[in-house]
């Protein structure tokens, strides 16, 4: 290596690479159901005053803002739970490297089977946080769709049915946060024990 290069990075700092990633995803999660839940409150509380007929438009604006708000940290939470499975990539490459190093061979298989499995368990880990994800996406979506109702029947005067789309709304905001939190807290206890086996 010439003097002045960096060092590629070996296992160990890319296990902590992972592990504050995981914190960095679960900080994004936080904050994502701190924005969802504020947004869908402001709609509860539009719909309220549209069935008082004192609803307004800057109340429409707010409300649409916070969505938007909700949709910037909805992509945060995204790019961030990239980034750990681009992490988490390089730490399993590093991990087949250095499994080919190994001289024994009954040590070197039972490490490369150990891999795969590990593997296979974080492969199935990220795809459920992605579908979490884009369920929170679909969510957030409908979320908007039903503010741009309200306003239609803001213009045309028209309330009926308003808290029956809202009642749906809140039970699927209650399945989707908590599918989300349950696979992104869970993601560290997952990673921890799974490199352990690699010690």
């Amino acid at each position: 290596m010439c003097r002045g290069e960096q060092e590629p990075k070996d296992i160990l700092d890319h296990r902590v690479d992972n592990i504050e990633q995981v914190s960095t995803v679960n900080t994004a999660r936080e904050n994502t159901e701190i924005l969802v839940k504020k947004s869908y409150n402001s709609t509860e509380d539009l719909a309220e005053k549209l069935i008082k007929r004192t609803a307004s438009d800057p109340d429409f604006r707010n409300t649409l803002n916070l969505w938007s708000q909700s949709e910037s940290q909805i992509r945060n939470l995204e790019r961030e739970f990239h980034r750990l499975i681009h992490k988490n990539d390089n730490l399993f490459n590093q991990l087949a490297s250095r499994i080919q190093l190994t001289k024994d061979p009954e040590t070197r298989q039972r490490l490369e089977a150990a891999l795969y499995r590990v593997s296979d368990e974080h492969e199935l880990h990220f795809r459920d946080t992605q579908f979490a994800i884009d369920n929170l996406w679909e969510l957030h979506d409908e979320a908007v769709n039903s503010v741009h109702a309200m306003q239609v029947a803001y213009t045309l005067g028209e309330f009926s049915n308003v808290n029956a789309s809202l009642a749906d709304l809140k039970k699927k905001i209650i399945v989707v946060m908590s599918n989300l939190n349950d696979v992104i807290k869970s993601s560290r206890s997952l990673f921890e024990q799974d490199m352990a086996q690699f010690e």
